[in-house]
């Protein structure tokens, strides 16, 4: 599966500030990454933390560490990990869908074949 499609969804995302997507790898509804725009430049992202996790998917400290090292924090609302990423040109929608795709793979261990998307205000 291709970043590309990610990227295509990203920018739908920012066609309306109202929406939300949430993209979920496989089909495995357990593990997903949330995006909503702040601005029409920059997006809200968050990525589902062991509190919502089942236990076979909870992540260990190295795993929460690189989630970290990768410039998220945990939200003292809900939870979960959350960063803004200022999506200003064509190179930075390529940069988060990279990003993200490296998250299903290296935190949470998923072989992504496919995606699912959800977008919706």
């Amino acid at each position: 599966m291709s970043y590309l499609t990610i990227v295509e969804q990203l920018k739908k995302l920012l066609t309306d500030l109202e929406q939300f997507l949430i993209i979920i790898p496989n089909n495995i509804e357990e593990i997903y990454i949330q995006l909503m725009p702040i601005t029409e430049e920059k997006l809200y992202c968050e990525a589902v933390s062991n509190q919502f996790l089942p236990k076979k998917y909870q992540l260990n400290s190295k795993k929460i560490s690189q989630l970290q090292q990768l410039g998220f924090h945990k939200s003292e609302e809900d939870c979960n990990y959350v960063l803004e990423y200022d999506v200003k040109d064509e190179s930075a929608f390529e940069d988060l869908a990279k990003l993200i795709l490296k998250i299903f793979v290296e935190i949470y261990g998923i072989i992504v074949n496919d995606f699912s998307f959800v977008l919706d205000s």
